[in-house]
């Protein structure tokens, strides 16, 4: 990192960009303090992961995006082989193996996948002609590409991640531009693929979780259980909540997952609308800030890396947010720079430091 200084880094990453992450993460660890009375640890691992985070935000700002898309070829390899090991070797928490054990951390092979594979198609859809938008055979031989992966993180099984892997690359696909009669077929063969899907794909216990999304009430000691509890919770904290560690939800443990699916909810209950309100404030600028960065640069790697970070933030707090109010089906979906998870937290930070590394190249700007 040649000539490096603090100041440097405040002027070429953006202050306010740095502020808002510094600010989330801060929220995040009161939350997850107030959730972590009798599990301190949780607090001090996050505490960790995110010193760490910053170590990796920091080499990823100080490496050119070219020499990154060079790497993405041996990243992705490297990351398929750590699913692929995953299914042999693999640690099984609640019924799914998506974890590699090593000791004193665990590894989650799906969350890296995020990162690698949005941006190895933001690199294969910037290399196209401008303009140029995707016909079937284009987005047949892209969707065969990233199936193996995807695939792979359904079988293990991990439905929420493999979907959102999906979302995240249709948004880059759908901003490139899409032939309408591609598009029209890609709808048809989703609307019938959801029953066949349902009778041959989905496990009992994820269709559970979509009818319990339906009609959680039926099975509110179960399935319907989480999702009533969380909004409980956001409905408990009212305008200006029940205050730091005094969300009863949170105490009495009626909430499940708080500290990675729910936090949320947490929260909601502890700072009310006006504290939920703020922290979703911040989500906002910073997507404002990715998006419109995307929208400055003259170079359409630099563009298409700018919106992978964007829809990766605009997706997950949209899923997030969604699942702990009953408006999507429980899928563990995280929320960035707040949930508990490691692998979460590095990805989120990963992104967050390319973004500043091309807030650095200022003569990419128009």
């Amino acid at each position: 990192m040649k000539n490096f200084s603090v100041f440097n880094f405040i002027k070429s990453a953006n202050l306010f960009f740095i502020l808002c992450i510094l600010v989330l993460q801060i929220i995040g660890l009161l939350s997850l303090y107030s959730v972590a009375v009798d599990e301190i640890f949780l607090f001090h691992k996050q505490l960790i992961w995110i010193l760490l985070s910053w170590c990796v935000f920091f080499f990823i700002y100080s490496v050119n995006t070219s020499i990154i898309a060079k790497s993405l070829w041996f990243l992705f390899i490297l990351n398929l082989l750590a699913l692929i090991g995953v299914y042999f070797f693999g640690k099984e928490i609640y019924s799914a193996k998506r974890w590699l054990d090593f000791g004193f951390f665990y590894y989650q092979p799906s969350e890296t996948l995020k990162l690698i594979l949005l941006l190895m198609v933001a690199k294969k859809i910037s290399q196209r002609p401008f303009g140029q938008i995707f016909n079937f055979i284009e987005l047949l031989k892209l969707i065969i590409f990233i199936a193996i992966p995807v695939l792979i993180v359904l079988l293990q099984p991990d439905l929420g991640t493999a979907g959102i892997i999906l979302l995240m690359i249709a948004s880059l696909i759908l901003f490139n531009g899409l032939e309408k009669k591609t598009l029209i077929g890609c709808l048809i063969v989703f609307m019938i693929s959801i029953p066949i899907a349902w009778k041959s794909i989905l496990k009992p216990y994820q269709k559970a979780r979509i009818t319990s999304f339906i009609k959680p009430l039926e099975d509110s000691q179960g399935t319907g259980y989480n999702v009533i509890q969380s909004k409980i919770a956001i409905g408990s904290g009212q305008i200006l909540g029940k205050g730091w560690k005094q969300g009863t939800q949170n105490k009495l443990q009626f909430l499940p997952e708080r500290h990675t699916d729910f936090i949320f909810s947490v929260l909601s209950e502890e700072y009310g609308f006006v504290g939920s309100s703020l922290t979703l404030l911040f989500f906002f600028l910073i997507l404002f800030f990715t998006f419109n960065l995307a929208r400055q640069t003259r170079d359409r790697l630099n563009c298409y890396f700018c919106l992978s970070a964007g829809f990766f933030l605009l997706w997950h707090v949209i899923l997030n947010l969604a699942m702990t109010m009953g408006l999507f089906p429980v899928v563990g979906i995280p929320l960035p720079l707040l949930s508990y998870g490691g692998s979460h937290t590095i990805t989120t930070m990963a992104f967050f430091g390319l973004i500043a590394g091309i807030c650095k190249n200022k003569d990419l700007f128009q």
